[in-house]
Formats: structure tokens, sequence, C-alpha cells
């Protein structure tokens, strides 16, 4: 029986997860068009935002 709740809480930050991936695709599909950035330096800014927060979720 406890599998299913911790399952269901992963699926939740999942979900979270994908939400907020898609919206800062469109906020940086945004800027790239308009050149502000190159796709190299927003793809780091992007690993960035999302890593850190897991790491340190973890480290707790």
């Amino acid at each position: 029986m406890s599998f299913f709740p911790a399952f269901f809480q992963i699926q939740c930050k999942l979900n979270a997860f994908l939400w907020s991936i898609q919206i800062f695709y469109h906020k940086i599909s945004y800027l790239v068009r308009k050149n502000e950035l190159n796709i190299f330096s927003t793809l780091l800014f992007c690993s960035a935002i999302f890593f850190v927060p897991l790491h340190f979720q973890q480290k707790k």
C-alpha cells in the first residue's frame, strides 16, 4: 500500500517539472527568436535552474 502514495507524489513532481519545462521552452524560444540568447547559453541556464533545486532537495 505504501507504494501508491509515493508513486503519486513522484507523478505530481514530474507533472510540475514538465509544466515548468514547457513554460521555460516558450520563453526561451521567444528570446532566441529575438536573438538575445544563443542556444548553448540557454541550455546551460535551463539545466542550472532545474538541477540546482533538485540537488538541494536531495541533500535535505
